[in-house]
């Protein structure tokens, strides 16, 4: 049998870095909330092999052969399944891609297997698959503390967002490696502050070329630690004649921010 679901991609509304902890991660503070838009996932449980097919990216690679090799591990679940993901989320954007791939399958996987994991026992297979997949599970926009994955009660209106992708990638491990190398406070104070935006905005130029033209019509910021940039709106008109006058070469698109992830709700009658 086929099961599809989604894989919504996240935007970080402001991003600062407190500190090194002793693990050598780092505590940060910062805001998650979902977009209307992101991968598509299908899971094929008539198979004789696993199988994951995402792009070019090669299967142990994958973020989702970590989670099948963790689960099996752990002897939660060695069944075959083949896994295709149509990708819409760029590697290495600030969007959450990788992470989101790997908390919708898990969440899918433990609804259709019935493997019947707990809050706590997922989340904990989330964070050692990484700081972004946490939230993924969480489902619901929050203010996030500690590596991302301490959550805080938040409320935020839903809006018309327009997102620039740019065809620069930034690593999020050297982002990390080098918030001490440069001056994190943005020139310009702005509701959302992103300790990245100065370091990403000198290092590709194609980000601040983007970054000098939005801000000509709407205030913008940086999602994660890059690479892409995003404008919120409080109607699509506005933003979607705004994209209209984008400059050709610009990858750009409207669509709008969620208070909660589409996954539940799309596997709630999965495994019935």
């Amino acid at each position: 049998m086929i099961y599809n679901f989604s894989a919504p991609a996240k935007i970080n509304l402001g991003l600062e870095v407190l500190n090194k902890r002793d693990d050598n991660f780092h505590n940060i503070k910062t805001i998650f909330q979902f977009l209307d838009w992101g991968d598509e996932i299908s899971l094929d449980t008539n198979t004789e092999e696993t199988k994951i097919i995402c792009s070019d990216l090669p299967q142990e690679e994958n973020i989702i052969h970590k989670l099948l090799s963790i689960l099996g591990e752990k002897n939660v679940f060695t069944k075959k399944i083949k896994i295709e993901v149509k990708k819409k989320i760029p590697f290495k954007s600030g969007l959450g891609g990788a992470s989101s791939n790997a908390a919708s399958v898990l969440l899918a996987l433990n609804k259709i297997f019935k493997l019947e994991l707990n809050s706590k026992e997922l989340f904990r297979i989330a964070l050692s698959l990484g700081s972004d997949v946490p939230i993924f599970i969480h489902g619901e926009s929050c203010e996030a503390f500690g590596r991302g994955e301490v959550f805080k009660k938040i409320s935020l209106q839903e809006k018309p967002i327009l997102i620039i992708l740019p065809n620069c990638k930034i690593s999020t491990k050297e982002a990390f490696e080098n918030i001490g190398s440069f001056n994190n406070k943005p020139k310009n104070k702005k509701i959302y502050i992103n300790h990245f935006e100065t370091w990403a905005r000198k290092k590709h130029d194609e980000i601040n070329e983007s970054f000098l033209w939005i801000e000509k019509y709407n205030e913008a910021f940086l999602s994660g630690t890059g690479s892409t940039i995003f404008s919120l709106f409080n109607n699509f008109d506005e933003a979607t004649k705004i994209m209209d006058n984008a400059p050709s070469n610009m990858n750009c698109f409207v669509t709008t921010t969620l208070n909660n992830s589409p996954i539940k709700n799309e596997i709630k009658n999965y495994g019935v």
